[in-house]
């Protein structure tokens, strides 16, 4: 079934309306922020350049909290970009190996925690509300600041008698992307939010002193995603993008790889690039601002959750596959479903040969980012970098899609 793993949610039309400021209002952006706060859980929101200038900021903020403390403790299995600008900060980098179910074990956690201790970035991938309390309650035990990574996370919630409590929430900070490929894309942007009225006072000086967006990156990224939106229109996408992505993956064509997984991109910097410090760009500002009035966010969250319980309907695991942990659907709302597979090659052809669009790079196994020698193996972000494989879902994706793709991998 030739239909694009890859969904570009921002659409033409709100494309269009931004890029005009007079058809967009001062009351329209005060509404759009009150249902973002909504949608996180936090009463105070900053729009950034990037999710990236997000985590740069807080990272200042640990510094002028506590200078003594200059040790992070993040998770293995992670964006090389992230961890590395923790590094380029300064702060020593404390690696804690995922487990079977995507996350660190609690003791695993608190075997890292010393009086050096500053904060944990914990990156919202496979995590569930129950298990993010436990988290909070060792945090504010050893007085850590708790950030959550919520990129691929914007939206989800768990409801408890009829209350929603949304990712995002749990966290002192939490980090929100608008990157391109994101639900919520802008092309560009992110967000940084809290609670704490004096984190927000810091943040939002921090953020006033930040660059302007350079104009010319943003049109580049304008650019490309001109291009997808032509490129992964059904009609396009079957008669000839499909057949050049079935190409790359056989021949293993890493140069071409890298333009369908920017993250082999992955270069290491000795400093953190000028572009991450800059405000939002006013066009990436107001889409924002028109995708959240338009509620399209809540109609996508539906269709994501209604197919991710599909795929758990209809997917069998097996000696060559399984499925991680999923407490709750709402919880862990996947923008692509992801599946452990036992010979990533043989599902790669398969799929492929039934023509049939698969996401085969997610995240990393980052401890060779660490700046120094680490003894102990990191097995499960190392499992997971190699033999994950993500399934699509999005509005495309309908019941017998899902019904056919799940019978070929219930069958490898």
């Amino acid at each position: 079934m030739k239909i694009s793993r890859v969904n570009i949610y921002l659409d033409i039309i709100t494309f269009l309306k931004s890029l005009l400021p007079w058809m967009n209002k001062k009351k329209d952006k005060l509404n759009a922020l009150n249902k973002f706060k909504k949608i996180t859980g936090k009463e105070f929101i900053n729009l950034t350049g990037m999710c990236r200038t997000g985590l740069i900021v807080a990272l200042d903020y640990l510094r002028q909290k506590d200078p003594k403390k200059n040790e992070v403790i993040v998770f293995a299995y992670n964006l090389q970009e992230f961890i590395e600008i923790i590094k380029n900060k300064g702060f020593v980098i404390k690696f804690v190996d995922i487990s079977e179910n995507g996350v660190p074990l609690i003791n695993d956690i608190k075997n890292e925690i010393n009086k050096n201790t500053a904060a944990l970035l914990f990156t919202n991938m496979f995590a569930d509300f129950e298990y993010l309390q436990s988290v909070k309650k060792i945090s504010n035990e050893n007085n850590l600041l708790l950030i959550e990574d919520c990129a691929i996370f914007l939206g989800n919630y768990e409801e408890i008698n009829n209350v929603k409590s949304y990712s995002g929430s749990v966290g002192d900070i939490s980090l929100y992307s608008f990157g391109i490929m994101k639900n919520l894309c802008a092309i560009y942007g992110g967000a940084i939010a809290t609670n704490d009225k004096n984190i927000s006072l810091f943040l939002s000086n921090k953020i006033t002193k930040l660059n302007k967006f350079p104009n010319l990156l943003y049109c580049k990224k304008i650019l490309l995603f001109l291009l997808l939106k032509l490129f992964l229109s059904n009609f396009i996408f079957i008669l000839f993008f499909s057949k050049v992505n079935k190409y790359i993956h056989k021949s293993k064509n890493i140069k071409l790889l890298k333009i369908f997984y920017p993250s082999l991109n992955f270069i290491k910097k000795n400093k953190i690039p000028n572009y991450y410090l800059s405000k939002i760009h006013p066009i990436a500002e107001r889409i924002f601002v028109n995708i959240l009035n338009a509620n399209r966010l809540e109609k996508d969250f539906d269709i994501r959750k209604k197919n991710n319980a599909l795929y758990l309907e209809y997917l069998k695991p097996s000696d060559n596959f399984k499925i991680i942990k999923i407490k709750n659907k709402s919880y862990q709302n996947f923008l692509e479903f992801p599946i452990i597979v036992k010979n990533k090659e043989i599902f790669i052809r398969k799929l492929l040969s039934k023509n049939f669009d698969i996401r085969f790079f997610y995240y990393y196994n980052c401890i060779f980012l660490a700046g120094n020698d680490i003894a102990k193996k990191f097995i499960y972000s190392e499992l997971f970098e190699r033999n994950i494989i993500c399934l699509p879902n999005h509005y495309k994706i309908n019941k017998n899609y899902i019904k056919v793709i799940s019978n070929i991998i219930n069958n490898i």
